[in-house]
Order: C-alpha cells, then sequence, then structure tokens
C-alpha cells in the first residue's frame, strides 16, 4: 500500500511543483533547470560514489566490515536515482542525500525506527580455518544446489538445461 501511494504520489506532487516553478520562472528556464541538477547531481554522485568504493576497499583491507561505507554507497544509489528522476522534489531528496552527515543521520533514525516497531537479528559470521568444518558455534555445512524435476535423466549423464537444446548449445 506504501508503495502505490508513493508511485502515485510523487509523479503528482513533481507536476505540481512543475507547474507552481514553471509559473514563476518560465518553462524554459524550469526544463533547464531539471536537466541542470540532473548533470550536476551525475557528476557529484559518481565523484562521492567513487570515493566511497576506496573507502569500502580500504575497510576491507584492513580486515574491517565497511558498514560506514556499505550505508553511504546504498545511499548514493538511492540519491542518484532521485537527482536522475525529472522533478525538483526528488531532485532536493536527492541533494540532501549527497551530503554525508545527512546519510549518516537518516540511517541512524532508520535504525532507531526499526529497533522500536521490529524485530532486528544481527548474525555476524565468526573466522575458522578453510580446512575445518567445524566453527566455534558448531558444524559447517556446505550445499551444492541441484535442479530435481521428478524426470530420470541418467542416460544422458545430465540434467537438462535451458542453455541448451537437442545436446547441444543454443544458438
Amino acid at each position: 500500500m506504501f508503495l502505490l501511494l508513493v508511485f502515485l504520489g510523487v509523479p503528482i506532487i513533481e507536476i505540481v511543483a512543475f507547474i507552481k516553478v514553471g509559473s514563476m520562472i518560465g518553462p524554459v528556464p524550469t526544463i533547464a533547470l531539471t536537466i541542470a541538477t540532473a548533470i550536476v547531481g551525475a557528476a557529484l554522485v559518481r565523484y562521492q560514489g567513487f570515493r566511497t568504493l576506496m573507502a569500502l576497499k580500504q575497510n576491507l583491507d584492513n580486515g574491517q566490515l565497511p558498514v560506514e561505507p556499505a550505508i553511504h554507497a546504498g545511499f548514493l544509489l538511492v540519491a542518484g536515482l532521485c537527482l536522475l528522476t525529472p522533478g525538483f522534489i526528488t531532485d532536493t531528496i536527492g541533494l540532501i542525500l549527497l551530503v554525508p552527515t545527512a546519510r549518516l543521520a537518516i540511517a541512524r533514525w532508520i535504525w532507531r525506527y526499526m529497533n522500536r516497531h521490529g524485530e532486528v537479528t544481527i548474525i555476524a559470521g565468526r573466522n575458522h580455518s578453510p580446512g575445518s568444518s567445524h566453527s566455534e558455534n558448531g558444524p559447517i555445512i556446505n550445499l551444492d544446489a541441484q535442479e530435481i524435476d521428478g524426470e530420470d535423466h541418467s542416460q544422458q549423464g545430465r540434467s537438462p538445461s535451458p542453455w541448451h537444446r537437442n545436446g547441444g548449445p543454443t544458438r
């Protein structure tokens, strides 16, 4: 229900904002402003995304969980989508999400909301030696996925694949 309201409400609000801004500054400047925010926003998201990727890599290289860079990356993705979507409201949201302190404040608010209104479970993995089949929490069981359709494929020596037709690759 929430998504339905978002998908219906956001375009209506954006149309109203376009009409208001267009009546104040004119249609050509309104369109130019929309295009300019998309171009500048894409450049800023690209720059900050690159910096976030480097921070993520550095955390991983140091053996740390890249929690904060991952939060920034997620919000930068949303910011990029907002800035590339035509409209002044989505552009405002995108520009707010380009501010690192705003991203962290929103992430903290979401975290507190989730803790108050739902069940949050964090499962952290533990290190174990590569050859070991046990961890500190018990045995580790590795499973391989296998498609089972109830038919006997033992004569062919392999299960059917959508990538092969009549025993050969599809073209």
